[in-house]
């Protein structure tokens, strides 16, 4: 179970994978990039954001799947419902690892399947009071990084 976001990349060689993506049974692309983002809200501010992905709202339950410096592909991004499921099929890849939340790194190979979705009861986090609203903490980092 991951609290940010599933990542199925390339390994240490500069090599990229083919990775067949679908969203409920439904084939989405095949994407040949250096790996692909399944991000929760939480996790849209991270590493999908920086891969080009966009910013959930951390009280919706979507989920947006973001592929990683993608080869010719004409989507950067998608965002799909809590109720449906991604599934990411290792078509081609030398050396691929699924992280989990950037904590373990599994190695998976050519055949294996990841498939994705959100948990039925979603966790509650605890807001301090006074706390800022999310969209003025986000609009301050953006405004502090480089342009």
């Amino acid at each position: 179970m991951a609290l940010n976001d599933i990542v199925i990349a390339r390994g240490a060689l500069a090599r990229v994978c083919r990775l067949d993506v679908s969203i409920d049974g439904t084939h989405l692309a095949t994407f040949i990039a250096d790996g692909l983002i399944v991000a929760s809200p939480t996790g849209s501010t991270g590493y999908s954001f920086s891969a080009g992905g966009p910013i959930l709202d951390p009280v919706s339950r979507n989920l947006v799947v973001t592929p990683i410096a993608a080869y010719l592909s004409a989507i950067r991004s998608v965002v799909v419902s809590p109720k449906q499921v991604v599934r990411c099929l290792v078509v081609d890849a030398h050396e691929a690892l699924v992280s989990i939340d950037g904590r373990e790194d599994l190695p998976i190979a050519v055949g294996d399947v990841v498939e994705v979705h959100a948990v039925e009861r979603p966790i509650r986090l605890i807001e301090p009071k006074g706390a800022q609203p999310f969209w003025d903490l986000l609009r301050h980092k953006v405004e502090l990084l480089p342009s």
